[in-house]
Formats: C-alpha cells, structure tokens, sequence
C-alpha cells in the first residue's frame, strides 16, 4: 500500500512539473541591455533626439510572440513632466544605438511623462518577434528646454511587469523576464561629450601587396552629445598584428567619409577629401601615429565619419597583418568647451586585421559574411547590414564567443531536459502493481 501511494504521489507531482515545464518552455519573453545601451553624457536643455535605452528583447517561446506594450521610468533630478517634451520608441535595425531616420523603424512616437520620477507606457505595440529571435529597441528622448545645468535623469526598465506579451497562436500571455536596464546618466550641461566607435564595415576587394598605397585600413565614427559642437584636432592610432609597422607601412592617412558607408572614394563627382598630415608613420613596430593639425567640427547631437589608410613599402612582405585601434581617451584631442568626465569610446575601438597577398594576389575567392572583407563588424552588427537578432539560442558560444551563452541555451532547452528526467524518473519507480506478468 505505502508503495502505491508513494507512486500516486510521485506520478502527481511529476504531472504537475511537467505541465508547468511544458509551459515555461512555450511561453518565455526575456529583456536585457543592449550592446550599444548609451553612455553616461551631457545633453542640451533643449537636445532632440537623445538615445537614453537601448534593450534587446528576445523570444523564447515556441511560438511567435507579440509585444503588446513596454512600460519605462525616470528617476533623478531633472523635472521630467517639464523637461521632457517627447518619448519615441524605436527599433534599432542595425544595432548601433543611434537614430537613423530614415532607417530605424517607429513604434510609438511623442509620448510623454505625465508626473516627475513617473512611468510611461508604450502601448498597441503589436510588434511580432519570431520564435528564437531578438530585436533591439532604443528609447529617444527630445528635450523642451525646461531644464537646468546640473539636472540628471536616468531612463529605465524595471521588473518583469515592464513588458506584456502574448503568444500569435494560442494569444496566451507569456511570462516575460529580465534583468533591471538603466541607461546612460544624462546631465542638463553647456559643456558637451564625445565619443567615437567603429565606423561602417569597409568595402575592401583583395589584399595589399607591396607599394600599394591609401589601402583602407578602418572606420572611424565620432559622435557629439547635443550640448554644443565639437572640434577633433588630433586623433593617434595605435598599431599591433605580425607586420612591421615601421617598415612595411610607409604612411598613415586620413580619410573623411563624406558619406559614411565605409567606401574610400578618391575619384568621381565628390571624392572623399583626404585631411591627415603628409608623411607620418609609425613611430616603431606595434606603435603608434598622431594625425595632428586637424579641424574637424562636429554640429551638436551629430557624427562624422572617418576612414584610416595605409602606403604600404616596396618590404611588404605576403601574410603579414595589420590592425588599428584607437587605444584610450587622450587619443582625441578636441578644442573647445568640453567635459572629459564623460568622454566615451568604445570598448575596445579595435578594427580587423587586414592580410597581405604576396605580388600579383588574386582577390580572395570568398568572404567571411560575419566580418567582411577587413574583419571589422560594425557593433551590435554581423558586418553584412543585419543585427545580432538573427540567431537562435544554442550554446556553447558566450564568453569572448558572440553567442548568448549558457543562461540563454538552458533558459531554451532546460526545461525540455527536466521533462526528460522526470520522464526517466517515473519509468524507474513504477508500482508493482503496474507491472504486467508475463
């Protein structure tokens, strides 16, 4: 008897988890940072279209899920019922976690705070996110003017209550979960930031051989806070890989990308000016090249677009590599009003190693799609123009690896797995009773 009841109970509670893992595994909505989630900076009393959150919502569920509403709120000294004019609410196509329009895609736009430190609701989003896909949504701010230097604010998401979602099949709620996401602290300043990352993947056919010259190298992109206009007067590139910087570079070029898409242009209707100094190089192997004598001014609340470029010497040697980094914050040098404190870069501003072809090299006959030709993505990009949305939650990948690592990988199959355990479990303590004679 005690054996029968052992296992009534055994299959009860095993029936019971299994229905509860059947449904976590279908109903799963998960929000955390996104890769470009904002910097800390100071921003005009009166900036527009100020990116303050950057999150990527992910969908785990068996079945397609749609946002139906995204709850945010503000916290700090800035009067946000005032000092805020305007709330957008974005998706971030390409990942970079700036506003492009066009290019980024409108959920809700003009909506705004209705009490200071209040929460403000995002709703009828009806936005459908595939089965094992992400999306990357940023939150844009416009500001009326209101505010005072000194005021601070933080955008936010809170807990799991931020965000409701339903299934596209069954439309049963999907539990949602997720970390807290704060942005970038914003402080009302008249004095501004700046902060430079990697430009557009560049659109390189081949490899350098010996004496080829303005071979692009990377893309630089430098952006200003809206607090004021910024003017670069200097930036130093640092250099490492297998070449010998010293002898097989024979000059470091500067490039201005006039129209940002990664594509050194010399010739045709507007040729991409050329505004580094005449004949620097490195100063040793793996050291380091100030282009100096700039005057780039960069209007507020915008961004300028840069490409670095190498003449090779008649030494090149077939194989070697080459790779560019602008390795900390006193490699930018700007004039005017400015506030180091919350200078940015990015972390780090490293660009893909380029690789010698030996004389007479053919173009190479393929292409990494995840890099490009110079192995520089561009962040939060797979380098071909598509986000890090596209892909499904398997592990091992993670750490150092790009993919979403082991959280997402059992958030996904660990429920599967414990249905199989249980399974296994029932079948090994199986009551007498249920055993058929043979």
């Amino acid at each position: 008897m005690m054996r029968i009841c052992r296992a009534v109970v055994t299959q009860a509670v095993a029936g019971v988890l299994i229905a509860g893992l059947a449904g976590a595994a279908r109903a799963q909505v998960a929000y955390s940072p996104g890769p470009n989630n904002p910097s800390p900076s100071n921003e005009s009393a009166s900036g527009q279209n100020i990116v303050v959150l950057q999150i990527q919502v992910t969908n785990n569920a068996s079945e397609a899920a749609v946002i139906q509403s995204l709850t945010i709120g503000t916290q700090g000294t800035l009067n946000d019922a005032t000092g805020i004019s305007a709330v957008d609410l974005y998706v971030d196509l390409n990942g970079n976690g700036w506003l492009e329009t066009p290019g980024d895609l409108a959920l809700v736009t003009g909506q705004t705070f209705a009490t200071d430190d209040g929460n403000l609701t995002f709703t009828n989003l009806n936005r459908t996110i595939a089965v094992g896909a992400s999306e990357l949504w940023i939150v844009v701010e416009d500001m009326s003017g209101s505010g005072v230097d000194g005021d601070t604010w933080v955008t936010h998401l809170g807990t799991s209550t931020t965000l409701s979602a339903v299934g596209a099949t069954s439309g049963s709620n999907l539990t949602i979960t997720g970390v807290s996401v704060n942005g970038g602290r914003k402080t009302v300043s008249s004095t501004g930031c700046t902060q430079w990352v990697l430009g557009a993947p560049l659109s390189v056919t081949g490899q350098p051989t010996a004496g080829a010259t303005a071979w692009p190298i990377a893309a630089l992109e430098i952006r200003t806070s809206t607090a004021n206009a910024e003017t670069v007067t200097s930036i130093t590139v640092t250099a490492s890989g297998t070449g010998n910087d010293l002898t097989e570079v024979s000059r470091v070029r500067l490039f201005r990308d006039t129209n940002g898409n990664g594509v050194l242009e010399l010739s045709g209707a507007s040729p991409d000016p050329e505004i580094g100094p005449a004949n620097v190089g490195y100063n040793a192997d793996n050291g380091t090249a100030p282009l100096s004598g700039l005057n780039e001014t960069i209007a507020a609340g915008s961004r300028a677009f840069y490409i670095v470029a190498y003449d090779f010497s008649s030494t090149l040697q077939a194989g070697s590599t080459f790779t560019l980094s602008v390795a900390s914050a006193s490699d930018l040098v700007r004039s005017g009003a400015h506030s180091p404190s919350c200078q940015t870069h990015g972390p780090p501003t490293t660009h893909g190693t380029t690789t010698a072809g030996g004389p007479g090299s053919p173009p190479p006959t393929t292409t990494d799609p995840a890099t490009g030709p110079t192995g520089q993505p561009r962040p939060g990009d797979s380098g071909d123009g598509h986000p890090p949305m596209y892909c499904c939650p398997v592990w091992p990948m993670g750490q150092g690896g790009g993919g979403p690592g082991p959280g997402t990988f059992f958030l996904a199959w660990g429920p599967l797995l414990l249905l199989a355990s249980a399974i296994l479990l029932l079948r090994r303590h199986r009551p007498a009773w249920a055993t058929r004679r043979r």
